[in-house]
């Protein structure tokens, strides 16, 4: 049990330390542009995401990165600021010990049950 407390507090910390430096190198490939960087980095965030449980960032990431290869990093802006803002969210969630999976997103292709 205390392994996987210390383990679970691993991959925080690699959450918490890697990804606003990977949310940077996402800014830069849009900005730059550099495909190759963008997708990198999306692909990393995406991740570091899995591993915590932060699944609305996740598909934003798969989304990103599916993006860039087909439109060229011209065509992520709108998408880029929405993984730049479920980053920030889930990053808060991570410090204050919450579920990073919570979000208000609608999941992609989640059903609306009226």
């Amino acid at each position: 049990m205390r392994d996987t407390l210390r383990d679970t507090r691993d991959t925080f910390s690699v959450f918490l330390d890697e990804g606003p430096t990977l949310v940077g190198e996402l800014r830069d490939g849009a900005a730059f542009p550099d495909v190759e960087a963008l997708q990198r980095a999306a692909r990393r965030l995406r991740a570091l995401a899995v591993v915590n449980g932060a699944d609305w960032l996740a598909e934003l990431c798969r989304d990103l990165d599916a993006r860039a290869r087909y439109h060229g990093p011209a065509g992520v802006a709108d998408l880029l600021a929405r993984v730049e803002s479920e980053h920030e969210r889930v990053r808060l969630a991570v410090r204050r010990g919450e579920d990073a999976a919570t979000s208000g997103e609608p999941r992609p292709g989640a059903d609306v049950v009226a």
